[in-house]
């Protein structure tokens, strides 16, 4: 559905974002910069670069420390981030620290890597829109993708913008003017754009089973458990040791019986001169024309 704004609330928007650009194109480009200025979900950015000697000087003292470093370092991200990377331009950058300072009270941070996306055809470019309303052709795409939104960079305004479809800066008459598209377009754009799903990583019970073990609590538990062996006091050890187990074993089964929202329905998509064909609902992107013939269920 596209929604047209009235003038004054448009005029608005467009000076917001012209106040948001000057903002981050006067910017230091090592400073940090804004993610959606002006919105309830505006974040903090800054890029890092990994740090050879960083790194191994880490490596170094988690042998001297046993591990103790690499497991504060698994606590603290943004600790092993800025103790292995160094802070450089967000055009160069690796990895990106993204602070959400949600209404000045609570802090969080969010470690990503920037991946860099090219077309696999040659001579192809990769088509794309941004919030602002415009659209891009290129070769090649830098994006980071944090809390289920990715964010593009823009080498015009030297800022990373957040990745858009249809619903900004298109009028009705242009969304109705849409044909389809061939299989090499709608390819193309899932380079950019991803499959039409949120996908929740899957992990084993191992692994469940070590991230659980490594967290504050149970280190701690670990740690009463060996002062009261250390003490003799083997009742309250084997009371640490069965409520250990019994929390450990109930979170993985919690976890494990989490069920998920899959889309089971076929379409039917318009693509240009290609007709119409059967995909999966994973690939479905904007600007194509989709028939429903079953429900969602849950898996």
């Amino acid at each position: 559905m596209v929604s047209h704004l009235p003038a004054q609330q448009g005029d608005n928007l467009t000076k917001a974002v012209k106040v948001e650009q000057e903002i981050c194109t006067n910017a230091d480009p090592d400073g940090v910069q804004l993610l959606n200025f002006g919105e309830d979900d505006q974040m903090e950015i800054q890029g890092f670069t990994f740090s050879e000697l960083r790194a191994r000087l880490c490596l170094i003292f988690h042998v001297a420390t046993l591990g103790i470093l690499r497991l504060i370092f698994h606590w603290y991200p943004i600790v092993h981030l800025k103790s292995t990377h160094r802070r450089c331009s967000l055009s160069v950058a690796q990895k990106a620290l993204i602070t959400d300072d949600y209404n000045g009270k609570t802090r969080t941070h969010f470690v990503k890597r920037i991946l860099t996306l090219t077309n696999r055809d040659q001579g192809k470019l990769l088509k794309f829109r941004l919030a602002d309303g415009r659209t891009q052709e290129r070769q090649q795409v830098r994006l980071v993708k944090c809390k289920k939104l990715s964010y593009v960079w823009d080498t015009d305004t030297r800022r990373f913008i957040k990745l858009s479809g249809l619903e900004n800066g298109i009028t009705r008459a242009t969304l109705h003017s849409f044909k389809g598209q061939t299989v090499e377009e709608q390819q193309r754009k899932r380079r950019v754009y991803g499959n039409n799903e949120i996908r929740t990583p899957e992990q084993t019970v191992l692994q469940l089973l070590v991230l659980e073990a490594l967290t504050p609590f149970y280190m701690f538990q670990l740690f009463s458990l060996l002062v009261w062996v250390a003490e003799q006091y083997y009742y309250y050890a084997v009371a640490i040791v069965i409520m250990s187990v019994v929390g450990i074993a109930t979170s993985i089964i919690q976890t494990r019986r989490v069920s998920f929202l899959r889309g089971v329905a076929r379409c039917s998509r318009c693509s240009g001169s290609d007709g119409a064909l059967q995909n999966s609902a994973t690939e479905l992107g904007f600007a194509s024309l989709i028939e429903w013939s079953a429900l969602y269920s849950v898996a």
